[in-house]
């Protein structure tokens, strides 16, 4: 092979990445709306605090993703890219009793899968590529219940050129 070829064929190569996020994956996208002082407030729901949740969920889980994308890459990436994400969602206790899962627990996880993906979209944004326009798949993405009662749930991720 002469080297110009050899230059050729490394332009070609696509760029792809790969790692895991370990905690419970939060959705982006839902709001609620109030008024406070007389003004309508849109709250994103992911970085709302709850009785069982603490405020800003949402913030740190997209947090969370960029750090560990920003291990792989040295620079952004240019042109259309596909996104792909395996979320796996932790079971609440009440799913399971002394013999293990309960019969008639759900078999689908709470959370919309676009909305999942979304705040994975957007934590890569300025770390992975340049904005989330860029990307024009999902590839295989999924999510799903954890298979154990202690299995704290996560997301992996695969993010390649198109």
């Amino acid at each position: 092979m002469n080297q110009v070829a050899l230059i050729a064929d490394r332009a070609m190569q696509k760029l792809a990445i790969s790692f895991e996020v370990a905690g419970s994956p939060v959705c982006q996208g839902s709001k609620i709306a109030f008024v406070r002082g007389g003004r309508a407030v849109l709250v994103d729901v992911g970085n709302r605090k709850t009785k069982t949740m603490p405020a800003n969920r949402l913030k740190d889980w997209r947090e969370r993703i960029a750090a560990a994308a920003s291990q792989h890459i040295t620079e952004l990436w240019l042109g259309p890219i596909v996104l792909e994400c395996e979320f796996v969602m932790p079971r609440s206790p009440s799913h399971f009793n002394k013999s293990g899962l309960k019969k008639g627990a759900p078999s689908i996880p709470v959370g919309d899968l676009d909305k999942l993906i979304r705040a994975v979209g957007d934590a890569l944004s300025k770390v992975v590529y340049n904005d989330d326009v860029q990307i024009v798949g999902f590839g295989n993405s999924t999510k799903r219940f954890a298979r154990t009662r202690e299995a704290i749930g996560g997301v992996r991720v695969k993010v390649r050129q198109a």
